[in-house]
């Protein structure tokens, strides 16, 4: 099995996702987000997105991370699973590696 991005021009992985992460990132960037970043396991057809907040994660923060999974699972096949996790890891404790960052905040 193979994550499928749905559209037809022809893009790896991994610019797929990070475009489709971008584009659902906008207008959902609070003051307190550091870090977004993505990891993927094509062969299992699943993408984890890190949402990490300075501060205590808000119930607003935890919906604007939803509505932005939500927004990349339109962007690709329907058994691709997403899975969203906010995580509070306050500034300037280090933010961990992932496969891809999408988005970090100047500290």
């Amino acid at each position: 099995m193979r994550i499928k991005y749905n559209s037809n021009a022809d893009y790896s992985l991994e610019i797929a996702i990070r475009m489709s992460l971008q584009r659902a990132l906008l207008n959902e960037i609070s003051s307190n987000l550091r870090m977004v970043a993505v990891d993927w396991n094509e062969k299992e057809e699943k993408i984890f997105v890190y949402f990490y907040f300075d501060r205590e994660v808000s119930e607003e923060n935890r919906d604007s991370a939803n509505c932005v999974a939500g927004e990349v699972t339109g962007d690709f096949d329907p058994q691709t699973e997403i899975t969203e996790n906010c995580i509070q890891l306050n500034s300037p404790l280090e933010l961990p590696n992932h496969q891809c960052t999408v988005y970090r905040r100047r500290e």
